[in-house]
């Protein structure tokens, strides 16, 4: 048999494609138009970035800084704290009658102010200018934040039972009594302003604060509730708070003026929205017992409330929710105050305490 053999001849030819040439790049041209929109594109896509990776500044914890030593000499209980207007000071009160004045960079005491109370100093504050202190525990007392001297007046038939001091941005105090009264004083003559506010006939004022602008003071019942009056007029602003079951021990209002927070001692922070004079959502829960106090941060975004169970409590005011409980020396704590900064937070109780606050 004869095998035919092509030799290949009559394969087909392999197929070769020609080489891919891609055509030139040729820069698209823009008019002014257009390239005003690219960026305009650009700009929104990077500041996107920049947004979603921005450090925040809302508050998410605290940790514990130290512990004001008094030196030994017993401070025993403190009622009241309060930051000076540049957060360089820090003012302390309570059951030794001798409020301390503290440097808080250096963390150790500068003065004490020796009040001659018979009872425990109740409340503390600083004049907006910081010049000057104020202390209640007996008739209100006012002395030079520098020389560590008393100034004379004001003198009053409020002689006990005071619960509560207060400085204005109009030049004015408010000191509140178990006998349902507020006073109101000047601060430049420390003389005071008429006749006392009756606020109950029967009944006790536990705190007092001022709004923002210094127009009216907010009182807080033993009745467990809330009113308001115009500091000029001495009249009931309109509108009161009702919701606590029992004494409202502590009253706050947000630095916009808008919001007053208030600690019951049915164990409850609740929020009003003060246009409406309502209550915002539910009311804050968690504390063991009363609730002594309550204080905004200067941005308004957090809550602290301070109670009898020993722990200060932080809260988120946008969602309502606890950010995190900080424990105090195992006994109740009576006050606390975020530095005009908000990078720290003092709190009164068995000792005073100074917190870091950590921002996310």
């Amino acid at each position: 048999m004869d095998v035919l053999d092509s030799g290949g001849a009559d394969r087909p030819p392999r197929f070769r494609p020609p080489p891919f040439r891609p055509p030139p790049f040729r820069r698209p041209r823009l008019g002014v138009r257009g390239r005003v929109v690219l960026a305009v594109v650009l700009a929104a896509v990077l500041g996107t970035v920049v947004w979603a990776n921005r450090p925040s500044d809302t508050i998410t914890g605290a940790r514990l800084l130290t512990t004001l030593d008094d030196g030994g000499t017993g401070a025993g209980i403190v009622r009241s704290v309060a930051f000076s207007p540049d957060g360089r000071l820090l003012l302390t009160g309570g059951d030794t009658r001798s409020p301390t004045l503290w440097d808080v960079a250096a963390r150790r005491a500068l003065r004490t102010f020796e009040v001659d109370y018979r009872l425990p100093v109740s409340s503390v504050a600083f004049s907006p200018d910081g010049r000057t202190v104020a202390f209640v525990g007996g008739p209100l007392q006012l002395w030079d934040t520098a020389t560590g001297a008393r100034r004379p007046g004001p003198a009053s038939g409020q002689a006990i039972g005071v619960t509560a001091v207060a400085f204005g941005r109009t030049g004015r105090i408010a000191t509140s009594d178990t006998g349902g009264s507020v006073y109101l004083w000047d601060a430049a003559t420390r003389t005071a302003l008429g006749p006392p506010i009756e606020v109950y006939d029967i009944g006790d004022v536990l705190d007092v604060g001022f709004s923002p602008d210094g127009r009216r003071i907010a009182t807080a019942g033993g009745d467990g509730v809330v009113e308001f009056y115009d500091v000029e007029t001495r009249r009931r602003s309109g509108g009161e708070l009702i919701g606590h079951e029992g004494p409202v021990l502590g009253v706050s209002w947000s630095p916009d003026g808008t919001t007053l927070a208030t600690a019951g001692s049915d164990g409850t922070v609740r929020l009003w929205d003060l246009a409406g004079r309502e209550p915002i959502g539910a009311p804050l829960t968690g504390h063991d017992g009363s609730v002594y106090e309550v204080a905004f941060a200067p941005d308004g975004r957090t809550l602290a409330s301070a109670g009898e169970d020993g722990t200060v409590r932080l809260w988120d005011i946008g969602d309502h929710e606890r950010l995190q409980v900080l424990r105090g020396p195992g006994s109740a704590v009576y006050d606390v105050a975020f530095s005009p900064d908000g990078r720290t937070l003092a709190t009164a109780g068995a000792d005073t305490r100074l917190w870091e606050l950590r921002r996310g």
